[in-house]
């Protein structure tokens, strides 16, 4: 399914790229784009909000979809993506860098957010509370739409070099939420979706009210419980007497 909604991406890029739009341009609706690319419109606003969270389209209520920047020769399908998962003990260096980057983003996110942050942020919500009450009806659906909250979180801290460090590691990320998800997440241990998903929430109503020490505050306790989630206690001693 990411193979999917990677050449969803690929394709709306290459529209953009056939008609030469420029940054301010309109692209065509959500409908017509869903008849160009021949999938589903759910599958479409997934790569939609892909390419919003690299911050190369905009999505407004009434405004349609505008192109914000040139994806100019930027490939998202990431040779990231072909990587082998990380062994655990690196994982820790993942989540070091989760914790550089993500907790100033949720402060600065809180101060800068814009109300199509919000929009952005509400509509990933949405889309784990469905999960969270429904299931997952396609595989690895729960995984795409947390990681995209994520980016959306670190896109509107409204830093543009920010966001495309964070980019790097979203792959990484979405890569083993995706392989991980169903075996801890609902097998092993149900309650931390539930727990995830109000963590989820209260960030974001942190950033939304422009509280930045509760944004940081649950953003810290979200990244704990996820390190407990993904990585073995032994491991996360050992890298911590290694320190």
């Amino acid at each position: 399914m990411q193979n999917k909604r990677s050449q969803v991406v690929d394709s709306i890029i290459g529209e953009i790229r056939r008609r030469n739009l420029r940054k301010g341009d309109r692209l065509p609706s959500e409908r017509e784009l869903a008849s160009i690319t021949g999938v589903s419109r759910n599958l479409l606003r997934e790569a939609l909000a892909v390419l919003e969270t690299q911050n190369v389209l905009q999505t407004k209520e009434r405004g349609g979809i505008q192109l914000v920047r040139d994806p100019g020769m930027l490939d998202f399908s990431l040779n990231l993506q072909e990587m082998i998962l990380w062994p655990d003990q690196s994982l820790n260096q993942l989540m070091e860098i989760r914790r550089i980057a993500e907790i100033p983003a949720a402060r600065l996110a809180a101060k800068r957010r814009t109300d199509d942050d919000i929009a952005h942020l509400r509509r990933c919500v949405e889309e784990l509370q469905l999960i969270e009450k429904s299931g997952e009806k396609r595989p690895n659906d729960g995984a795409q739409w947390d990681a995209l909250y994520h980016s959306a979180m670190v896109k509107a801290a409204g830093n543009d070099i920010l966001t495309r460090i964070y980019e790097s590691i979203h792959a990484l990320l979405l890569k083993y939420i995706g392989s991980n998800r169903a075996r801890f997440y609902r097998e092993a241990r149900p309650d931390m979706s539930k727990r995830a998903l109000k963590e989820h929430i209260g960030l974001l109503n942190a950033i939304e009210n422009q509280e930045p020490d509760e944004a940081a505050r649950i953003m810290g306790e979200h990244l704990d419980l996820f390190e407990s989630w993904i990585i073995p206690t032994e491991h996360r001693e050992n890298a911590d007497t290694s320190s």
